[in-house]
């Protein structure tokens, strides 16, 4: 008996099912539902195979232009699919399932931890890594990644949860463009770098960008930008942060501070911080290393207690 599983169906009279032929006939396993089955005439047809004929009343599938007239006994009129079909809304949940298994899929491949790749690609990731001042730790500690396809370093984007929402790869070459490519349909607005782990911290520093995070620590989260939208401000809400030390870059205007600090002041109590002579977090990490970084984010959380 044919097994035809779940059918999608947004019109009356028209089901459509993977098709359990293809296999039969050469081709490799259906999984984008080719065979459509009109259930008033009582026929089908796979626009991937090509098998097409008509259905018996008790859901036998009768081939055309098959020389012996095989009969194939199914599950069609069964109690499963029998006025049971899935309607439009299951029909969205599904594709979005089948497309959420096929993202994850894609990025394990694509995007392999960065101590985890082989070869010249693998040394000249973590080559720029720790020429970055950074550690195999840290690169445990916030999931780096490393993109074989673009030679890129790959950063995860997670939400409050710690699920991966998008990814940032950064180019590790001077001259490289574009400098950041974001996973397609990527809304930085909507998340904070880091939030996953800061949100359990009364006090942490807010930085524009990622590597300002990895160099201060898991206290901290970054902007991803200039500015802070609602959706992150309702981040900040959701945790368990009361205080914080906004460090942003010295190229961003006096107007573009307030508007960042006033946003904040409605949640949160916000000590504006000047960022170290040397130019940003990671410039500081790779001059006075880990120690120093840790140093000067003590002084200013004494300075400002």
């Amino acid at each position: 008996m044919i097994q035809l599983g779940h059918g999608l169906s947004d019109q009356k009279d028209e089901i459509r099912f993977c098709c359990p032929f293809c296999t039969l006939f050469g081709k490799a396993n259906d999984s984008k539902y080719h065979l459509y089955v009109n259930t008033e005439k009582r026929l089908f047809h796979c626009f991937r195979c090509g098998v097409s004929g008509s259905i018996g009343r008790n859901g036998d599938f009768f081939l055309k232009n098959v020389a012996e007239n095989k009969k194939y006994s199914s599950d069609l009129f069964s109690e499963r699919h029998d006025m049971n079909l899935l309607g439009k809304v299951e029909i969205e949940k599904i594709k979005k399932e089948k497309l959420e298994k096929k993202k994850e899929k894609s990025d394990i491949v694509l995007f392999p931890k960065l101590y985890e790749v082989k070869g010249v690609m693998g040394e000249m990731g973590r080559s720029y890594w720790e020429e970055r001042g950074f550690s195999e730790e840290d690169a445990i500690i916030f999931d780096i990644r490393f993109s074989e396809e673009n030679s890129r370093i790959v950063i995860p984007i997670k939400d409050s949860r710690g699920t991966v929402v998008f990814y940032i790869q950064r180019a590790i070459e001077v001259g490289m463009k574009p400098r950041y490519i974001f996973s397609v349909g990527a809304n930085k607005k909507d998340y904070l770098y880091n939030i996953h782990n800061a949100k359990l911290y009364k006090e942490i520093f807010i930085f524009e960008g990622t590597l300002d995070v990895i160099s201060a620590g898991q206290n901290s989260v970054a902007l991803l930008g200039k500015f802070i939208s609602e959706g992150q401000i309702e981040q900040l809400k959701q945790s368990s942060i009361d205080k914080v030390h906004l460090m942003l870059d010295k190229d961003v205007s006096r107007r573009e501070r307030t508007r960042v600090k006033e946003k904040l002041r409605m949640i949160v109590d916000v000590r504006e911080v000047q960022p170290p002579d040397c130019g940003d977090m990671n410039d500081l990490l790779r001059e006075k290393g880990r120690e120093g970084v840790d140093n000067f984010l003590k002084e200013i959380v004494e300075d400002t207690s």
